[in-house]
């Protein structure tokens, strides 16, 4: 399985690398601007702790950590693309879902999430955790609103203020939603693999390990 694993998280980061190319570079020229977009960022977290997951010796606690903060976001990334900006059933096939958006937004969420499954150990999340979680989706949810209102750069249309703060404080209740949802999946999903039969052991260390 530790052999499994390590191709999976190779495929998936070169995958992540090849719509990041695509998204990021306009012929030789880098697109700073569109690293303001959580996808991206997203999609960039993703990409460093796969690499900390193969290259590092992390703790068990560590990695429960990281991979908590990381599924957040990219499920964030996946539903608010698919279901709040864009609708994935309507505008299937339109500039919304080329190739590199669709492995942005579709593939890389759902492999990692199977990459948490099939190959972490299970059990160690905490509900306290969520507070750890929580911490980046809000500052980027913050930094948003203030970068409206500063600069009139709208980022994302749920965080213009400008629509006024009742549409502003409805899209951020229902965010907030989905990130509880989103919490609430991961934490009793990885309480429930914890009960089940894994192809992963845990080290002396408490490092979580795949045979």
């Amino acid at each position: 399985m530790r052999r499994l694993s390590t191709v999976w998280k190779l495929i998936l980061c070169t995958i992540i690398v090849f719509a990041l190319c695509k998204e990021l570079f306009a012929g030789s020229s880098f697109k700073i601007w569109g690293l303001v977009f959580f996808s991206m960022q997203s999609n960039i977290l993703v990409l460093l702790c796969l690499m900390a997951f193969v290259v590092v010796p992390l703790s068990r606690k560590a990695i429960d950590m990281l991979r908590g903060t990381s599924l957040l976001a990219i499920l964030l990334t996946g539903i608010v693309y698919n279901f709040g900006i864009f609708d994935v059933f309507s505008d299937w096939g339109t500039e919304a879902f080329t190739f590199s958006r669709v492995a942005a937004h579709i593939v890389v969420p759902a492999m990692y999430v199977l990459d948490w499954l099939l190959f972490d150990v299970h059990g160690g999340m905490k509900w306290k955790d969520i507070l750890i979680w929580a911490i980046y989706p809000l500052c980027y949810c913050i930094a948003s609103v203030v970068a409206v209102e500063i600069i009139g750069l709208s980022i994302y249309y749920f965080f213009d203020a400008s629509k006024g703060i009742g549409h502003l404080v409805l899209s951020s209740f229902l965010l907030v939603c989905v990130g509880i949802v989103i919490c609430l999946f991961i934490i009793g999903l990885d309480k429930l693999m914890s009960r089940g039969v894994s192809g992963c052991k845990r080290s002396n260390s408490g490092r979580g390990q795949c045979q």
